[in-house]
């Protein structure tokens, strides 16, 4: 699956567009959407398996929406255009959220310029380990391991580890300046529950495994924990090959075999902090 990039047509009449996010609840006035002979057409950008909700409630009388957007000349409302930079509304500023430096321009439909200009933002920082990787108890895993690397749980040459189902907890902590940044957690086999410094961040289900870290980021030390559930058969896997009394499940239909290819499964990374900026673009010329 790919992100695209979409210019979707509603016939809402004269109309603001709503942005409705069911992963997370938000709501937010689209900023850049036309109104013609009925028709409310509105830009989206949808990550891979992204849905979400466009609800027409509020009369467009008097609004100025946006009609272009660009970085260096580059169009970001392109179909196929690269997704460096996002476009929300806060207390009525037009805000610019990007983790790519350089000058921005937006134009609205009366002609009206915005232009805000993005600095260099620092480089992103890999989070490469060691990490503390700890098992529920009596599901055939030791209690816990140390990972000097993220690998898939089927790579590592304990049995337990190798054919655990069910959701194991990676601790790690680093240092940070501060910087208002993204955590990216690249790859995820296959749920991830995400807490920072004892902030609860949200459940990732879909890629891109990734998550504004900015309200629980602080300068010095961090703690981040990430819980990942993977997938049942595995274990089931791993029980075929074992003696009846020593098997972690019981199922009355078994599937699988001892030599069946097990599932990529934890945490693979590589784990990511990108630092973004978010500038509110001054009042239109």
């Amino acid at each position: 699956m790919d992100p695209v990039t979409a210019r979707l047509t509603f016939r809402a009449g004269n109309r603001i567009p709503e942005i409705w996010h069911p992963e997370t609840g938000r709501i937010e006035p689209a900023p850049v959407f036309s109104v013609k002979d009925g028709l409310v057409t509105v830009s989206l950008h949808f990550d891979p398996a992204e849905a979400m909700f466009v609800v027409f409630q509020k009369s467009a009388e008097g609004v100025d929406p946006i009609k272009t957007f660009a970085r260096d000349g580059e169009n970001l409302l392109a179909p196929g255009s690269a997704q460096t930079a996002s476009l929300t509304q806060s207390d009525r500023k037009l805000i610019v959220n990007t983790s790519a430096p350089g000058h921005y321009k937006a134009t609205t439909a009366s002609g009206k310029t915005l232009e805000a200009h993005v600095k260099a933002l620092p480089d992103s920082k890999v989070l490469p380990g060691p990490w503390v990787l700890r098992f529920p108890p009596k599901w055939g895993a030791p209690e816990q391991v140390t990972l000097d690397k993220l690998i898939s749980w089927t790579e590592h040459p304990d049995g337990g580890v190798k054919h655990f189902s069910g959701t194991a907890t990676y601790t790690i902590e680093f240092e940070w300046d501060g910087t208002s940044a993204l955590l990216d957690f690249g790859k995820v086999k296959e749920i991830a529950e995400v807490r920072l410094n004892g902030k609860d961040l949200g459940i990732l289900w879909k890629p891109p495994f990734r998550v504004d870290a900015s309200s629980a980021l602080r300068s010095g030390l961090n703690k981040l924990e990430v819980k990942v559930t993977n997938l049942w058969p595995n274990r089931l896997i791993g029980d075929a090959g074992l003696p009846e009394d020593q098997r972690v499940t019981w199922t009355t239909y078994q599937p699988y075999h001892p030599n069946d290819p097990l599932l990529e499964s934890g945490l693979l990374g590589p784990v990511r902090l990108v630092p973004v900026a978010r500038v509110a673009f001054p009042e239109a010329k």
